[in-house]
C-alpha cells in the first residue's frame, strides 16, 4: 500500500516543524503547498525537506485549491489523508491510516480528515476553491463508509485566530473575514433561515449579505438540507466502533459531541437527529460513555481523559 499525506500552509513558522514531526512516517509521502508565507514558513519547510522527505510547492491559493494541487502530486492509487500544519498527531493517526481501510472519516462530525483512495477523490472532482467550509463540502461529496470518533491530534496553542495571523492590517482582516464567511456559506449551503439562526440579532443585516453574495457566486448543494446538517447525519449513520475494523484505540481517545445548534435545525426533518436518538446509538456502538457539557456542545467521552483530549483537539487555538 502507498500512503500520501498532503496539506497546505500559510504563516505557521513557529509550529510547522512539530506538526510534520508528529505525522511523519517513513512509509508516507508528504506533499505540502505553501501559500507564499511571509513569516519564514517556506524557509523552514525547505530546511526540513530532506529529513522528512517532503515534496514542497508554492502556490497562491485557498485552502481547498492548495489541497487539490497537493493531492495531484500524491502517487497514483495511494491511500490519502489531508492534515493541518498547526496540529500535532498522536499515535492513533498512524494506527488508522495504516489499517489500509479506505473510506474513513477520522474525527466524528466534520473536524478531522478523510482517508480515501487518491483516484476516487480525483474522479469525484477533488477539492473546491474555498477558504472555509471546504472540508465539509469535500467529505460530503467524496463520501465515506466509516466515521471513527477518535481524537488523533491536538491543536497547537496559537494566540491569534487564523485570519488575524494572515492579515496585514484591520482592513485586510475585515476583507479576509468577509471572504471566509462567504466561502463558509457556499461550502455549507446555508439558507437565509440558517444564517438568521446562526448569527445574533445585531448581525441580521450581515446575514442577509452573506446569503445574497454566495447565492450569486453559487452554493454547493447535495440535498434538501444545508451541508452541515447533512454531514452530521452522514457521520451519525456511519458511526463505527474502531474495534470492528480491527483498530485498537485506547479509551482515553474515544470521544464525540452533539452540538446545541442541531436543536435549532430541527426543521430539516429528513436529517434531524434528536439528542436521545443520538445518545442511544452512541451507547449501542461504543458502549457506555460519560456526558459532559462544554460551551456549545455535549461531549460524549469514554472517561475524563478522553474529554480533556477532545477539548485539546477541537477547542484549543480556535
Amino acid at each position: 500500500m502507498k500512503y500520501c499525506l498532503y496539506g497546505t500552509v500559510f504563516n505557521n513558522n513557529s509550529v510547522v516543524h512539530e506538526s510534520i514531526k508528529s505525522y511523519f512516517n517513513s512509509y508516507y509521502d508528504i506533499v505540502i503547498v505553501d501559500n507564499y508565507s511571509t513569516d519564514g514558513t517556506w524557509e523552514k519547510l525547505c530546511e526540513l525537506r530532506k529529513e522528512y522527505n517532503l515534496q514542497l510547492f508554492r502556490m497562491k491559493s485557498s485552502r481547498g485549491k492548495g489541497r487539490d494541487y497537493a493531492l495531484k502530486y500524491c502517487k497514483e492509487h495511494s491511500l490519502s489523508a489531508y492534515f493541518d500544519l498547526d496540529t500535532v498527531a498522536n499515535e492513533n493517526f498512524s494506527k488508522v491510516f495504516m489499517s489500509d481501510v479506505d473510506g474513513i472519516e477520522l474525527g466524528f462530525g466534520g473536524s478531522g480528515t478523510l482517508i480515501r483512495n487518491r483516484e476516487e477523490i480525483i474522479k469525484k472532482g477533488g477539492w473546491r476553491d474555498l477558504n472555509a467550509g471546504e472540508d465539509l463540502e469535500f467529505k460530503l461529496r467524496i463520501g465515506f463508509n466509516y466515521s471513527l470518533p477518535i481524537v488523533y491530534f491536538f491543536d497547537q496553542k496559537i494566540n491569534q485566530m487564523r485570519e488575524s495571523r494572515y492579515s496585514k492590517n484591520a482592513i485586510d482582516l475585515a476583507i479576509r473575514l468577509l471572504k471566509k464567511y462567504i466561502d463558509c456559506t457556499r461550502g455549507r449551503n446555508y439558507s437565509l433561515r440558517d444564517l438568521m439562526i446562526i448569527h445574533k440579532k445585531k448581525f441580521k443585516i450581515f446575514a442577509f449579505l452573506l446569503y445574497i453574495i454566495p447565492l450569486l457566486l453559487g452554493k454547493y448543494s447535495f440535498g434538501s438540507g444545508n451541508n452541515r446538517v447533512m454531514f452530521f447525519y452522514k457521520s451519525f449513520s456511519s458511526l463505527t466502533n474502531p474495534k470492528s475494523l480491527g483498530i485498537n484505540i485506547d479509551n482515553n481517545y474515544i470521544a464525540l459531541a452533539y452540538p446545541d445548534i442541531w436543536k435549532k435545525f430541527s426543521y430539516y426533518k429528513e436529517y434531524y437527529i434528536n439528542f436521545n436518538e443520538f445518545k442511544e446509538k452512541v451507547f449501542q456502538k461504543l458502549g457506555k460513555m460519560e456526558l459532559q457539557k462544554y460551551k456549545d456542545v455535549t461531549v460524549f467521552a469514554k472517561n475524563s481523559f478522553a474529554f480533556k483530549n477532545f477539548i485539546d483537539a477541537y477547542y484549543i487555538g480556535i
